[in-house]
């Protein structure tokens, strides 16, 4: 009789079988702007903005060059955290560039849940739920991922634990898909629509709605 074949998937594939969608996060009702000019990252949004070398301790608004009002937000959570007590090989300027060339995803149910307890007070929020496959496909050599929460370590915690490691290429990933907590995509996604599988509206009164799926 042949020999069974031994069907070895790489970490990309693992990801995709293991968590077939992802999720972002992002400001109430901001859906129909990323709809249309894609989901990106704070440095294209504030080009040469002299915010993007600090922490911002509150949404911006900005305009795109389409005229779009976008929705920057803030970024407390490093700030609350003493970020440069964390950093490892690296000055929080640099860190800060690394954070705001990148567009984040929840790759677990569990640290999405959390996210948006901790947030209810910003009045409303928007999940989009991305297909795995899809994106990791549509945005191939640009997909990171990590095992912690790279803006948001524990305060209390003085470990040198976030750096240029943090970040891992999906390809080159050897851990167990399983602790991956975020995804990354270094330059933003656009198109979204047809990565797109659902969309979920918290609303400021509590109420859920699907705005798309």
């Amino acid at each position: 009789r042949p020999a069974l074949a031994v069907i070895h998937r790489g970490p990309a594939e693992a990801l995709v079988a293991l968590r077939t969608v992802l999720f972002h996060v992002t400001a109430y009702q901001a859906w129909p702007s990323i709809q249309e000019v894609g989901l990106l990252p704070a440095a294209q949004i504030l080009e040469n903005d002299a915010r993007l070398t600090s922490t911002r301790n509150e949404a911006v608004e900005a305009t795109l060059p389409t005229g779009q009002r976008v929705l920057v937000r803030d970024q407390r959570a490093m700030a609350r955290s003493n970020m440069e007590a964390h950093l490892d090989g690296i000055g929080l300027v640099e860190w800060l560039e690394m954070i705001n060339e990148r567009v984040f995803l929840f790759a677990r149910q569990r640290e999405l849940t959390t996210y948006l307890a901790r947030n209810r007070e910003l009045g409303g929020q928007d999940v989009v739920v991305f297909d795995t496959a899809r994106l990791l496909a549509a945005a191939k050599g640009r997909v990171e991922v990590a095992t912690v929460n790279p803006t948001g370590p524990v305060p209390w915690e003085r470990c040198r634990c976030r750096g240029r490691a943090t970040f891992e290429a999906v390809e080159a990933f050897a851990g167990d898909v399983a602790d991956i907590e975020e995804v990354t995509v270094f330059g933003g996604i656009e198109p979204v629509s047809p990565l797109v599988t659902r969309v979920m509206r918290y609303h400021p009164d509590g109420k859920t709605e699907v705005v798309v799926g």
